[in-house]
């Protein structure tokens, strides 16, 4: 039940914010600590940044300014569950899934 739960909630988060439908090009992508960090502009000013952590230890990383998360690990959904600002730790073989106030409803 709670896959499914989860499955449903990323099914959710894709539908409510449009950076993760329309073809907007990633920006960058950079690997740090063995992570893959993808990084969305939509050119209005929305963000989006997806954190894909395959080690089987915890990375620390860094987010300038504000961010929602919308995405992790354990849940995931339309609507923000934690703000974030500065440093975090990502959890081993996990995922985070950020975006910024601009695309927040």
């Amino acid at each position: 039940y709670a896959t499914m739960q989860y499955y449903k909630g990323l099914m959710e988060m894709r539908k409510a914010y449009s950076i993760f439908t329309s073809n907007v090009a990633i920006e960058s992508t950079e690997l740090t600590g063995g992570a893959v960090v993808l990084r969305m502009q939509d050119g209005n000013g929305g963000e989006a940044v997806v954190i894909i952590n395959p080690n089987r230890t915890d990375i620390p990383y860094a987010l300038t300014g504000e961010w929602n998360l919308i995405a992790n690990a354990e849940k995931a959904g339309s609507e923000p569950f934690a703000h974030v600002s500065g440093n975090f730790t990502v959890e081993s073989l996990g995922i985070h899934v950020y975006v910024n106030d601009a695309l927040v409803k």
